[in-house]
């Protein structure tokens, strides 16, 4: 068998430096923090996924060589045996044709030693072991396989990618909710002192009780939640679900790039680096290299089913048209929501600031300060929320021009 390197193989020894094992994964260092832009390379180095995903193109692309070399042994041995034939019948009529007897027939003897020399010339300039079906298929399935992995190692980022900013989403989530407690937690401080005044009734006491009860449970499931986004990109780098982990902010969004965004150039660029787009063309191709193979009634059915692939590529491309306009769309949509809240801060800002000054001047309580102060937080979070939904409708409408639809990719 000949020693070659597959293309996961060689596209693993660029990306990571070494084919990738298991002993080379257990020796990593393990990753205790984490910035937004270290996901795509940490991804692509240790995700289990992702390594399996190129070992199947490496063990199919020897297995298939093992395959082929078997062929051409037992291809080699059939055109042998029928040039053997052909070369005996040939000498056959030659010696009649030499050599004739009174009944032998010299024209027609003739004309079919003519035939079989043309088919014996046919054989002979067959290239030893050449099985031109077989090589066709095996260089189409490696290409269907080496498209495969490059969208799961794409599906792959792209799932840790949307788990660290669901991950800062919850942050956000939880500073709201924390202020909320405080907040609640002294109003009912104050509530039940006027309880005991006799200015307030037991009834109301506990209702602001159960709001209390109420908020720490929120808080201890975001806690869950957060612990549980923890593990699972713990898991997608290879590593113990417990490993302590720290993820950092997520980085603001590059508005010069959506300035650059072009939909005509964009969703060509999309069109032709879509691997779904791609997977389903390799498809096509497949299976016309089984139509041009066949013959009979095989040829009938191949037939049907070529068509039946070329459907499936003309929908598949339609699809694509569809999640690329709502991609588009959506990164203009959270562009001008953004655009409205920061609006809508600017003016927060200066009645916060009003709220600070009577503070300032005891005209108001400290109570009636936090809360001013918990709302205008509020909005300030508002921003950022904003911020991460640009960032993120972004990040979709990249990967699409990187060729990975997360519309229909099998990112998990």
């Amino acid at each position: 068998m000949r020693k070659v390197l597959s293309l996961g193989l060689v596209m693993s020894i660029l990306l990571f430096g070494m084919p990738l094992s298991v002993s080379a994964s257990d020796a990593q260092d393990k990753i205790t923090s984490l910035k937004f832009k270290e996901l795509q390379d940490n991804i692509l180095a240790r995700n289990v996924l992702v390594k399996t995903s190129y070992y199947q193109v490496d063990s199919t692309w020897f297995a298939l060589d093992a395959q082929q070399e078997a062929l051409k042994a037992q291809t080699t041995g059939q055109i042998n045996s029928q040039k053997a034939l052909l070369n005996k019948q040939i000498d056959a009529y030659k010696n009649e044709i030499e050599h004739p007897s009174a009944t032998t027939d010299v024209p027609t003897l003739t004309f079919l030693k003519r035939i079989l020399d043309d088919q014996l010339t046919q054989l002979n300039a067959i290239p030893t072991g050449s099985n031109s079906s077989f090589e066709d298929t095996r260089t189409k399935t490696i290409q269907k396989l080496s498209l495969i992995a490059d969208m799961t190692g794409k599906g792959q980022v792209y799932a840790a990618q949307s788990l660290y900013l669901a991950y800062n989403d919850l942050l956000l989530n939880q500073e709201d909710l924390r202020s909320q407690l405080r907040l609640t937690q002294k109003n009912l401080d104050i509530q039940r002192l006027r309880q005991t005044l006799g200015l307030l009734t037991s009834t109301d006491v506990k209702s602001i009780e159960l709001q209390v009860a109420d908020l720490g449970r929120k808080l201890m499931g975001l806690a869950e939640n957060l612990s549980s986004i923890r593990g699972d990109l713990n898991l997608m780098l290879g590593q113990d679900y417990d490993t302590t982990l720290t993820l950092q902010t997520v980085p603001e969004v590059d508005i010069s790039k959506i300035a650059k965004m072009a939909y005509d150039e964009d969703l060509q660029t999309t069109m032709d680096h879509s691997l779904s787009v791609l997977i389903q063309a390799n498809a096509l191709s497949l299976k016309g290299t089984q139509l041009n193979y066949s013959s009979g009634i095989a040829y009938n059915q191949v037939d049907v089913e070529y068509d039946s692939e070329a459907l499936k590529l003309v929908s598949e491309k339609r699809k694509l048209v569809k999640a690329f306009d709502k991609a588009y769309q959506d990164v203009k949509d959270k562009q001008n929501d953004l655009q409205v809240v920061q609006n809508t801060l600017t003016n927060e800002s200066k009645k916060y600031d009003l709220l600070s000054l009577k503070y300032k001047l005891d005209i108001i309580s400290l109570l009636e300060y936090e809360s001013g102060t918990a709302d205008y937080q509020n909005k300030v979070n508002s921003v950022t929320i904003a911020k991460h939904n640009l960032f993120k409708a972004y990040l979709t409408y990249d990967w699409m021009l990187q060729g990975l639809n997360v519309s229909s990719s099998s990112a998990g």
